[in-house]
């Protein structure tokens, strides 16, 4: 009787272990959504700016760093900036600016100083696509 009540709690707890594993994989593993999420304007001119911060984020590799819905490096997601930091806090951290320099390490000051040399419409429309991350 006790090998039986023994192998029932083992399956049991076998069971238990499995389903808890797949539930933690599941939440920690969301599925990756659409990378660009565009709120379109009346014009469509908010839309065309968001592309363009787009194409600024990718081809100037910032996924090497950091990830965006998934995409990239997962050391620094940059999912939800535009709701944790205001549009002159993103320039400020995109160009490593004096403003925010105590809270970079040096190796992040390096890899963001090109950024600051970037052309104004680039830097203003990479803003406004990371500020769209909510």
């Amino acid at each position: 009787m006790r090998e039986l009540w023994a192998r029932r709690i083992a399956a049991f707890t076998g069971l238990m272990v499995v389903l808890l594993s797949a539930a933690f994989a599941a939440v920690q593993n969301p599925p990756a959504g659409p990378v660009l999420a565009l709120t379109m304007g009346a014009d469509g001119a908010d839309a065309a700016l968001l592309t363009r911060g787009r194409e600024v984020v990718l081809a100037n590799d910032c996924l090497r760093c950091h990830s965006i819905a998934g995409e990239g490096s997962p050391r620094s997601p940059l999912d939800g900036v535009g709701a944790r930091l205001s549009a002159t806090e993103i320039l400020h951290f995109a160009t490593a600016d004096e403003a925010v320099r105590d809270d970079l390490a040096p190796r992040a000051i390096n890899a963001k100083r090109p950024y600051a040399e970037l052309p104004q419409e680039d830097l203003q429309a990479m803003v406004a696509y990371l500020a769209s991350l909510k």
